[in-house]
């Protein structure tokens, strides 16, 4: 009996909620440009009173939001890529296969991809996000935050591994190697 292949679920949902705290937070940051002062604080210190200033400047915003951009840029990169060619830690891609075969795991290593490379983007874009709230809120409960979306990221990345392995292991048990 063949295992039914993983990741059939789809990897769009996890892209598209990724996307959405960014869309949030270029609405956050026009609406609250105009309110911040300017010197603005940049850096606290222990007692929680700012410390250091800078000019007001749009461009601090804009490099926020390329950093988040970048790194949207290459988690999405990284989910597209041709799975045949990015090795994934952790498993162990078959040897001997026919073609039909090869096909049809790359195409199940391909939605892995996909899946665990959209889930870290979701994670990583919320907390992103959210960061600049944290770093205002430090030492109240909202820094707790940031902890709380960090580890779905790690178990689930783990999880998802974990059922490729699984999968493998059932589809494509050990062969020997070819006598030479």
């Amino acid at each position: 009996m063949r295992p039914d292949p993983p990741f059939q679920e789809a990897a769009r949902p996890w892209l598209l909620a990724g996307l959405a705290p960014v869309a949030l937070l270029v609405v956050a940051m026009v609406l609250a440009y105009p309110l911040l002062p300017d010197p603005m604080p940049t850096h606290w210190n222990g007692a929680g009173e700012p410390d250091a200033w800078s000019a007001k400047s749009p461009w601090q915003f804009i490099a926020y939001l390329g950093l988040i951009a970048a790194l949207t840029a290459l988690l999405v990169g990284l989910g597209r890529a041709d799975p045949r060619r990015v090795p994934v830690n952790g498993v162990r891609d078959p040897r001997g296969l026919d073609a039909a075969e090869a096909d049809e795991y790359y195409a199940v290593k391909g939605r892995f991809l996909r899946l665990v490379c959209f889930k870290c983007l979701c994670w990583t874009n919320w907390l992103l996000c959210l960061l600049p709230t944290l770093l205002i809120a430090t030492g109240s409960a909202w820094s707790m935050l940031a902890l709380a979306l960090v580890v779905p990221t790690l178990v689930s990345a783990f999880r998802d591994t974990g059922r490729l392995n699984d999968w493998i292991r059932r589809r494509y048990p050990e062969r020997p190697a070819p006598l030479r």
